[in-house]
């Protein structure tokens, strides 16, 4: 089994998922929603002693790590078609949903399951779109 990846693709989403991010947890997407759900203001966010850089780039990473087990998947049970791989990135979205909302059940935050639902959806799409433009 060869286990080749192109890089080209899996670090164009990485780097898109970033500005996806920042809409889906900002005012203007779905930030209202976020802080309701952490049970925190938009001051106290701004008044923590928080390392952004250290989040980013943390974040980064996962997205970087996260894209690539999917870009190897992806390649490793050839997906060829556009069908193919909205198949595979669908089922790849359940079952990071089944996860979340496992972990959710227990701890009762449907409104932060909400918010980062609809954020891995919109990174998800950025994710099949790029990758169809490279089959």
């Amino acid at each position: 089994m060869d286990f080749v990846v192109n890089f080209i693709p899996v670090i164009i989403i990485a780097v898109l998922f970033m500005p996806v991010g920042a809409f889906v947890y900002s005012s203007k997407g779905f930030g209202n929603m976020w802080l309701d759900a952490i049970g925190k203001t938009e001051e106290a966010i701004k008044n923590e002693d928080n390392n952004m850089a250290v989040y980013m780039g943390g974040a980064f990473v996962s997205s970087l790590l996260t894209v690539y087990l999917l870009a190897l998947l992806i390649e490793n049970i050839g997906v060829a078609s556009i069908g193919a791989l909205f198949i595979v990135v669908i089922i790849v979205y359940f079952i990071v949903l089944l996860i979340r909302l496992k972990s959710t059940l227990f701890d009762g935050n449907f409104k932060l399951f909400q918010v980062n639902l609809i954020g891995t959806f919109l990174e998800f799409i950025v994710a099949f779109v790029v990758f169809a433009l490279f089959l």
